[in-house]
């Protein structure tokens, strides 16, 4: 019973580990994307598309405008808040059934030509 336990909570560990590793790999081609590109948001489909290819994420299909990654935004906003992105507002006037204005997310300047600091890892 006791071996059974250590087995299941080293797996969750396993997982946990595998997940911070992913989280990480996805924030820094989030990174390169945008030290190689001037903007991402929203309706940048292109990121979004290539985003979900890269790491085989979901992308929410739509009718009207590009495709939608939800991870792809949830880790640029987690780098707006960690502070490495700037956000600012576009205003948008596509017509109907377009927002009239998104978020968008950039490289902070003091960033574009330097690269990010190692990160280390305290366990």
């Amino acid at each position: 019973m006791a071996q059974r336990q250590e087995t299941q909570r080293s797996k969750r560990w396993t997982a946990k580990e595998e997940g911070e590793e992913m989280r990480g790999r996805e924030e820094k081609w989030v990174l390169d994307y945008c030290r190689a590109n001037p903007e991402v948001n929203a309706l940048n489909g292109p990121a979004h598309d290539a985003f979900a290819a890269e790491f085989k994420a979901p992308l929410k299909i739509q009718i009207v405008g590009p495709n939608y990654c939800p991870r792809l935004m949830l880790r640029v906003r987690s780098l707006h808040k960690g502070g490495w992105l700037e956000r600012f507002t576009i205003g948008i006037s596509n017509g109907p059934g377009w927002p009239k204005w998104v978020y968008t997310y950039s490289l902070r300047s003091d960033l574009k030509n330097n690269p990010p600091p190692k990160q280390t890892e305290e366990r």
